[in-house]
């Protein structure tokens, strides 16, 4: 399937193509990636390029910064549609720690198959913030009739890359508990860890884990929070980095 380039539009300007973004002189560039039929289902990717210096957010932007946010269009002609969020990197500056990408990252995209098999076309819109010292609203637009797609395309291995970091489901978190005495969580581990990103209710921001006995405990102490109790027993999703891969868990807290 032919690779499809979004029409962008920021802060009132719209792009349209690779002259169009040449002539604007854009930090960011936006593309619809495969769309390979696997069987039951087709992989997508939405690749995001950014100039140096430029950054863009995971599905938790961190203390500071703004989410990306696919819209679908024509779901309902499939089983489900699921973007996958590759481990992000930390950045801190002035404005605080955010979670995010520099330079480029393809967000995997995993559409299902509906049974029996529906006609229909799949259109995303997607919203970002591209960032530098000040973030700017990105919006780009895009369509595929994937009963159109052939079973490899020349962008699989390219995908295949950034799938290779998306987190697996497994079980890595061994305890959770509150820590004594300060708005903190107390992890221990089955093996060790070199990081582990956080993600509770709406507000509260865990911060970079505090790591301890060769990556196999962390304190991580959480921002935002007015009374730690109301976390005792809350699911959170851990996601642990480790020298394999990094692993999806959720856990309540003890």
């Amino acid at each position: 399937m032919k690779r499809r380039t979004l029409i962008a539009g920021a802060a009132g300007l719209v792009l349209s193509g690779a002259a169009a973004r040449a002539q604007n002189a854009s930090p960011w560039r936006v593309d619809l990636l495969g769309g390979a039929n696997h069987g039951r289902y087709w992989l997508l990717g939405v690749r995001i390029g950014l100039d140096d210096g430029w950054k863009t957010y995971w599905r938790v932007p961190g203390d500071s910064g703004i989410p990306p946010e696919f819209r679908w269009t024509g779901a309902e002609a499939f089983s489900s549609v699921e973007v996958l969020y590759p481990v992000p990197s930390r950045f801190r500056d002035a404005s605080g720690e955010s979670l995010g990408y520099k330079r480029e990252v393809v967000f995997p995209v995993r559409v299902m198959a509906a049974e029996p098999p529906r006609e229909g076309t799949l259109g995303l819109e997607l919203r970002l913030a591209a960032c530098r010292e000040v973030c700017i609203p990105v919006t780009a637009a895009a369509s595929l009739d994937l009963l159109e797609a052939t079973a490899d395309s020349p962008d699989d291995d390219i995908i295949g890359g950034w799938l290779a970091r998306v987190p697996l489901p497994g079980t890595i978190v061994s305890g959770a508990a509150l820590a004594a005495g300060k708005p903190a969580l107390a992890v221990t581990l089955a093996e060790p860890a070199s990081d582990i990103f956080v993600e509770g209710a709406e507000g509260l921001y865990f911060n970079a884990p505090l790591l301890a006995e060769g990556g196999l405990a962390a304190t991580i102490a959480v921002d935002n929070v007015k009374d730690i109790e109301t976390l005792r027993r809350a699911p959170l999703r851990f996601t642990v980095v480790t020298a394999t891969g990094a692993i999806d868990q959720t856990v309540k807290v003890g």
